[in-house]
């Protein structure tokens, strides 16, 4: 049985040989990996990118191909980089049992400024370079691989990553206006990103904005419905218009058991409060 095979008979609900697996990793642990089973250094992308060696090496079943703003996590070796959305971020250390780690935090964002919105100009979703090295990965590993196009970061969080989550949750609150305005940028970058990847050939789409904690969600049900479902649900439908089999992965990071059952279930049709979103 293919990995292919393995993952389409999981989501057909029905019982594979073994289960499905998948990971991804941080570039440091990703070189820690790679020292130990002898294998050359090479640049990693957490969500993947063009090098896929540690499938084939580890047994994974999927293969995750990613454009978007979270591609900026770990965009460079720099202590302190400005990635192309405008976004400056540092390299903040840690210790471990293994000595210094880092993860990246923010130290600039473009659009906490208000006089910045109008003239901010995102990056273009449309650049072949962009989507080029896919080409050799369907050709390479699509007939035997899962192929996961990646687009998280999607609408809300890659929004505050832009504005600032304070700032954010307050336009939601008293700027409808200017919190639409932002929130469309990513929305609209990734969604031409998802279609130019389904257009190509991905088995999947891999969507989600960390809306969910261990306790419960960060913003209520209703400011979900309000700014968020609508867009997903035009999400989901613009993709699935190109390959109705089209399966789409939701991340959430944590507890949205309130808006779980419109999100499963219905036509696909949702724009409304209390209408299914069926992704």
């Amino acid at each position: 049985m293919t990995s292919k095979e393995r993952v389409k008979m999981a989501f057909a609900h029905q019982e594979p040989d073994r289960v499905p697996i998948t990971a991804s990793f941080v570039p440091e642990f990703a070189r820690r990996l790679r020292d130990h089973f002898g294998m050359s250094q090479n640049p990693v992308n957490p969500h993947g990118g063009e090098v896929h060696d540690f499938e084939e090496k580890l047994g994974l079943d999927v293969i995750q191909y990613s454009v978007g703003i979270a591609n900026s996590y770990y965009a460079s070796e720099e202590q302190e980089y400005t990635c192309e959305w405008g976004i400056t971020w540092r390299q903040a250390e840690y210790q471990t049992r293994f000595g210094v780690g880092k993860y990246t935090e923010f130290a600039r964002r473009p659009l906490t400024d208000d006089d910045n919105l109008a003239s901010y100009i995102p990056p273009d979703p449309n650049r072949e370079e962009l989507y080029r090295p896919l080409q050799g990965i369907l050709e390479q590993y699509g007939k035997e691989y899962y192929l996961l196009g990646v687009t998280v970061c999607t609408i809300f969080e890659g929004a505050w990553y832009l504005r600032g989550l304070d700032r954010l949750l307050m336009d939601m609150v008293m700027d409808e206006e200017k919190a639409n305005f932002v929130l469309d940028i990513p929305f609209r970058y990734h969604l031409q990103a998802a279609k130019k990847l389904v257009s190509m050939g991905v088995d999947g789409i891999w969507i989600g904005d960390d809306v969910g904690t261990q306790k419960g969600m960060m913003i209520s049900p209703e400011m979900w419905r309000k700014y968020l479902k609508p867009r997903l649900a035009q999400f989901c439908q613009e993709i699935k218009a190109l390959n109705p089999q089209l399966k789409i992965a939701y991340h959430s990071d944590g507890n949205i058991y309130p808006i779980i059952d419109e999100m499963v279930s219905g036509d696909g049709k949702a724009v409304r409060s209390n209408d299914p979103l069926s992704c």
